[in-house]
């Protein structure tokens, strides 16, 4: 039974053999919050980032109208990256394939269902590199056109593939 400030599971796709990308839907005006987690990703190339895109009536949202900006915390050095007028959000770079290279994650989202706001969220990821180096990268994700989205796709890029992980969309009870 759902109870105040509980989840409520919408859907879950796991990959268990290579897939270009992984769309989840089901936002719609039913909460104000939505989660989306990813856990255990893997990829079939090194060197891979791994993006993002709302999506309307289930299809990727690829119109320059993305502001991002992310710190990714590091040994190497902390460093910021924007995007601006992009035409899609990076969450995770330098991805990897190696045995011990993964990559989890967390997406608040709000305001998607409401077709008179932006659609904002705040990324939170941990991550191994190709040169198996942990990373963190924080920040958030503005689409600056007032629509409605229903899902996120995510995407390696190119003819490159995820080949592992669990994808999970929840509603947020308020």
């Amino acid at each position: 039974m759902a109870t105040k400030n509980s989840l409520v599971k919408i859907s879950t796709h796991t990959v268990t053999s290579s897939e270009a990308t992984v769309t989840l839907t089901g936002i719609s005006s039913t909460y104000d919050v939505y989660l989306v987690t990813f856990e255990n990703v893997t990829v079939d190339v090194d060197n891979q980032s791994m993006i993002l895109n709302f999506t309307t009536s289930g299809v990727a949202d690829t119109t320059a109208n993305y502001q991002v900006h992310t710190m990714s915390i590091r040994d190497a050095g902390d460093a910021n990256r924007t995007q601006s007028s992009a035409t899609y959000a990076t969450i995770c770079e330098n991805l990897g394939l190696g045995s011990n290279e993964i990559a989890n994650g967390n997406l608040l989202i709000f305001q998607a269902a409401d077709s008179t706001a932006n659609t904002g969220a705040l990324v939170d990821t941990v991550y191994t590199t190709l040169s198996n180096t942990v990373r963190n990268e924080v920040g958030h994700i503005a689409h600056i056109v007032n629509e409605t989205h229903d899902g996120v796709v995510f995407d390696i890029g190119g003819a490159n593939n995820f080949t592992g992980g669990v994808f999970t969309l929840y509603g947020l009870i308020k």
